[in-house]
């Protein structure tokens, strides 16, 4: 085996003082072919990305691949170097004889021979169609040429999406919070808005009345669900855009008791009903006298 990365190291069995000059010679020879080659980095390199990207079975079928490449590359050499393939794969096939079954191989080792691939490698070997000339220079720097604009084309054109998470602060009334598919923005609350058939809320005092930038900062507080909801609903419905008005009462724990939507150009009962799930849920302040009724839009906008 050949194992270092900086420094690497043939490693031989000691039986290895019985061999004869043929076999030890096709032994160096692949061995060697494994440090021109740099085999050790190599592999370490598909070890830390098989760590990285361990839930992705192409990764480790990729490096499971690599592991098979790197030897058939290094017999090539052996065979290029005048070794006869039917001598060359009898030494091989007693190496793989000799091995363990129980033995596992030093995760940082390149191993010449492993139990479960010897023999397509055999055959592979004697196989005299098989072209062994490695590629010349001008297609190894065409290839690394096309890989290194593949990796710079889908890093410049990949867009990682941007949801705001529940629960953080999208926008304030009058701005607009920005996300990969669409916008949604708030309008000016009011008080004791115009009501509806379907909303008679009971009768107010003049004196009732809240601070709405207090409102506002509830809903806003809230308002990365619905930014999520109207995301959601805009990979149904590209183009959904409109504006959805609640009008809510608020008691004097600041608890809603009624809501009710009097104004839907949107047109979609999931983000309606993602609006009333947000009045629902809030806990506002408590308003300056019994119970307020407040108007509230809000603004959705497809990009």
């Amino acid at each position: 085996m050949t194992i270092g990365v900086l420094r690497p190291c043939v490693l031989l069995p000691a039986a290895a003082d019985d061999w004869s000059p043929q076999r030890l010679r096709a032994v160096l020879l692949h061995e060697l072919g494994h440090v021109r080659r740099r085999d050790t980095l190599i592999q370490l390199g598909a070890q830390l990305a098989c760590a990285f990207y361990w839930w992705n079975p192409l990764a480790w079928l990729a490096a499971a691949r690599l592991r098979i490449e790197r030897e058939h590359a290094c017999d090539d050499l052996v065979l290029g170097a005048g070794v006869r393939p039917s001598s060359y794969a009898a030494d091989l096939l007693e190496v793989a004889r000799s091995l363990s079954p129980s033995q596992p191989a030093h995760p940082g080792a390149v191993c010449m021979a492993e139990r479960s691939w010897t023999e397509a490698r055999l055959r592979r070997i004697l196989d005299s169609g098989v072209q062994r000339r490695p590629p010349g220079a001008w297609l190894r720097f065409l290839a690394r040429g096309a890989a290194l604009a593949c990796a710079v084309t889908l890093a410049c054109t990949s867009v990682r999406p941007a949801l705001p998470r529940a629960g953080s602060p999208i926008a304030s009334p009058g701005t607009e919070a920005h996300a990969s598919r669409g916008t949604l923005s708030l309008g000016a609350p009011s008080v004791q808005g115009a009501h509806s058939d379907a909303f008679r809320p009971p009768a107010l005092a003049p004196e009732d009345t809240i601070d709405l930038a207090l409102v506002a900062d509830e809903v806003q507080r809230h308002l990365g669900d619905l930014k999520q909801c109207y995301e959601r609903r805009l990979l149904a419905r590209p183009a959904l855009s409109g504006q959805v008005v609640i009008h809510w009462i608020i008691t004097a724990t600041g608890e809603v008791s009624d809501r009710c939507i009097t104004q839907d150009t949107l047109g979609d009962a999931d983000v309606r009903a993602c609006v009333n799930e947000l009045v629902a849920s809030a806990q506002f302040p408590a308003p300056r006298g019994t119970a307020v009724d407040v108007t509230f839009p809000f603004v959705f906008a497809a990009r």
